[in-house]
């Protein structure tokens, strides 16, 4: 119980420190560097769903989590969904190739702090435990 309790403070602890990075982005004057930022604010909530769901994080170099958020995570797959959508273009204007515009910077910064929202009630929901707090209990029993 008391693992499952400090993994989860953790994960929110975690979590926010990601709502920071989404207020950072937010700050971000240039549209194209506040979009990009949104969307890393947002894989780093994603790698939290990963972590209270499988132990694990986002591996390096991983940018697009989201087919792993759906599968592990299926009540936030419409929001994997989205910024799955949205990492080609984070992608394209991480390298130049491509601009953001103010309201789509914007709007992303938005649904980032939406998506941190989300995963926040998800992780805080009643009964919520990780499934790998289920196997290392399963291993000491």
């Amino acid at each position: 119980m008391d693992t499952e309790r400090t993994a989860a403070d953790r994960l929110l602890v975690d979590l926010t420190q990601v709502r920071a990075l989404v207020v950072e982005a937010e700050l971000v004057e240039a549209a194209g560097h506040r979009y990009v930022a949104a969307h890393q604010a947002a894989v780093r909530a994603a790698d939290l769903v990963l972590r209270a769901r499988t132990g694990r994080g986002v591996a390096p170099g991983v940018i697009d989590p989201w087919v792993l958020v759906a599968r592990y995570a299926p009540e936030l797959g419409e929001w994997a969904s989205f910024f799955a959508a949205t990492s080609v273009r984070r992608r394209l204007i991480g390298q130049g190739r491509a601009h953001a515009t103010t309201r789509e910077a914007d709007d992303l910064v938005r649904d980032a702090e939406r998506f941190c929202t989300e995963v926040e009630r998800w992780l805080r929901r009643s009964g919520r435990r990780p499934r790998w707090l289920h196997a290392v209990e399963d291993d000491t029993a």
